[in-house]
């Protein structure tokens, strides 16, 4: 009968996958090891502060107390962890992060295109230049509201984040 896995390795170590942006990095770490203490090894990587760091285990949003250990909470060997970067201070200093109203985009709300930009069937026809200018107007004003929303999830996740260490 073959001995699982776990067993023979004694969980001693834990291979954790930690991705942010395009960099990737595999820590080996003890299962005892705690998640202020993760945040730590995480910032010293890829230079995101921990209170600026937003984890994401295996597609879940990781809201643990900093002192549990990652066998506590539940993060098991070989887990994929996602980092975000999510600081306060970073987005008040960006111009054009405001809210509804002053150009910026509500999270679900509006047709989906910023405000001034006409979805393509609206558009009608064009010569190639001109398209080509249209596509590039589209492509900017999605990537305006995309930014738009990951600032607001960002301080709503923030907000939560103070709420839940109070």
């Amino acid at each position: 009968m073959m001995t699982p896995r776990s067993v023979v390795m004694g969980n001693k170590v834990y291979k954790l996958h930690v991705k942010h942006g395009s960099n990737k990095e595999c820590f080996a770490v003890s299962p005892e090891l705690t998640i202020d203490q993760l945040q730590e090894r995480i910032a010293e990587s890829f230079q995101v502060l921990p209170d600026d760091q937003v984890l994401i285990c295996n597609g879940k949003l990781m809201q643990f107390n900093g002192t549990m250990s990652l066998k506590q909470a539940r993060i098991p060997n070989g887990s994929k962890i996602l980092l975000q970067r999510c600081s306060e201070t970073r987005i008040a200093k960006q111009p054009g992060a405001g809210e509804e109203g002053e150009g910026g985009v509500g999270v679900g709300g509006g047709s989906g295109y910023a405000q001034g930009v006409q979805p393509p069937a609206a558009r009608g026809e064009h010569s190639g230049q001109e398209n080509g200018e249209q596509d590039l107007q589209n492509i900017e004003a999605k990537g305006t509201e995309a930014e738009n929303i990951v600032r607001q999830l960002g301080q709503e996740i923030s907000r939560v984040k103070e709420q839940s260490s109070e």
